[in-house]
């Protein structure tokens, strides 16, 4: 949901409080170098990266969950990590 208007369609048919968006805000040539480093028969290629970074209609207010990714290597269990000590604590 890339869009704001994206995300205003799915949160409109649920409860409220039921949809919540996680910002992984990510450098665009990070992001290139962690998908070319991913198998070749992954579902999303690397060349799509810049025109999803550009589509990306996100603020820090909207996110229920702002991660942003600096260093390399970030692992995807520090991700989660961070995502479920926010959850804890927002509840």
């Amino acid at each position: 949901a890339l869009k704001q208007a994206y995300r205003h369609v799915l949160k409109q048919h649920v409860p409220e409080g039921y949809v919540r968006f996680i910002w992984l805000d990510i450098d665009a040539s990070l992001a290139q170098d962690r998908c070319d480093k991913r198998h070749e028969d992954h579902f999303f290629p690397s060349h799509l990266i810049a025109s999803q970074l550009s589509t990306l209609d996100m603020t820090v207010d909207e996110a229920f969950c702002h991660v942003s990714i600096y260093k390399p290597d970030t692992t995807i269990d520090d991700i989660i990590q961070h995502i479920t000590s926010i959850i804890i604590m927002k509840g």
